[in-house]
């Protein structure tokens, strides 16, 4: 019963073990199987790696399983840009990688943008992920199809969004030096 109970109350299979470590710690067993749930197995990291993170440009042997190893090497980090992310720039067997890591402090006062809707011809959504470098119009604006509404930025390359029909400029929600994803509502025409 109480392994029933437990499966029902975690959301995963339990065995012997897991149950005995519940009924002597039931906290403790909890607040495990949600880190677990987050983040894998941690067992495999070291002490050192575990609680005071990677050094700058050390290498970590992690045995991720019988005779099966990396060598990671920390190399840098950026910082937190305005969607509460920031870039860590790290090699693994000798191979350069990175990847985006959110910032959970940073990103609570972060807004989620609106979504252009695909079938309303009066969104102007982002084509793109980037930062928004100029805005060419504001509201109450008049545009031609074609005339330059915004441009957006990534990777060194500029990207211009054009009126896709004549109108108004109904809002403008986004300003220079945001940040946007891809659909996110840019503009809205009359």
């Amino acid at each position: 019963k109480e392994i029933k109970k437990l499966e029902d109350d975690i959301g995963t299979k339990v065995n012997q073990k897991h149950l005995a470590s519940y009924l002597m710690y039931p906290k403790v067993f909890k607040d495990y199987v949600e880190h677990f749930k987050e983040f894998s197995d941690t067992s495999i990291l070291s002490t050192e790696l575990f609680f005071y993170g990677p050094q700058q440009d050390k290498e970590y042997v992690i045995q991720i399983d019988k005779g099966k190893s990396l060598i990671l090497r920390y190399l840098a980090k950026s910082d937190v840009n305005s969607n509460g992310k920031c870039s860590v720039f790290f090699e693994i067997n000798g191979q350069p990688r990175t990847i985006d890591i959110e910032n959970k402090e940073f990103s609570k006062n972060i807004i989620q943008r609106a979504k252009a809707d695909d079938n309303n011809k009066d969104h102007v959504g982002s084509p793109l992920p980037g930062q928004v470098a100029k805005v060419f119009v504001s509201v109450g604006n008049k545009v031609i199809k074609g005339d330059k509404i915004l441009v957006i930025e990534a990777m060194k390359m500029e990207t211009t969004i054009n009126a896709e029909k004549s109108g108004t400029i109904k809002s403008i929600n986004v300003s220079a030096g945001d940040n946007v994803e891809t659909k996110d509502l840019l503009a809205e025409l009359n």
